[in-house]
């Protein structure tokens, strides 16, 4: 689903011009995280040369997940990540395919819903557990590992060297 800003006033300011933009977040159903209705995100755009500098402000977003190791579903916080993307009229020579794109001309408008998808989904933790699961260490299956007095590996070292 695409989420289109319009752009006609900035894409008139001059270089370093800045606009928000707040939008609503779609309530992306994933396997991982399933975001609540009724969110927002700020976005900020810089006018710049031939286009625009875009990035998603810095906000909690609010999810249901499944906890790794209790399999429970809980509320989990998300703070996005501030993922920048070029937006031109005409792309530089120089310009990098995955931060930057054309903006339509005929509408002037960009499509930053990828952009926010990033933003989102690289702000979720690698590992997705639970406060009551925070402190428990895993097995591959699932186990928690058994508490162990392991001795010091260099204990002896000393004794060796003399």
């Amino acid at each position: 689903m695409p989420i289109k800003l319009k752009i006609v006033k900035l894409i008139s300011e001059h270089e370093g011009a800045m606009q928000e933009y707040e939008v609503n977040v779609p309530v992306y159903d994933d396997k991982e995280f399933h975001l609540y209705p009724d969110q927002t995100i700020t976005f900020q755009a810089y006018r710049i040369q031939d286009g625009l500098a875009i990035r998603p402000l810095s906000t909690t977003i609010v999810g249901k997940a499944e906890c790794v190791a209790t399999l429970k579903e809980f509320d989990l916080e998300v703070e996005t990540v501030e993922v920048e993307k070029q937006f031109y009229i005409r792309l530089p020579e120089l310009a990098e395919d995955e931060e930057a794109e054309l903006i339509d001309t005929k509408t002037m408008e960009i499509d930053v819903e990828e952009q926010l998808r990033e933003a989102i989904f690289l702000g979720l933790p690698p590992v997705i557990k639970c406060p009551e699961a925070e402190d428990q260490q895993l097995l591959k299956g699932g186990d928690e590992l058994p508490e162990s007095n392991t001795q010091n590996p260099f204990a002896g070292l000393k004794d060796m060297l003399g």
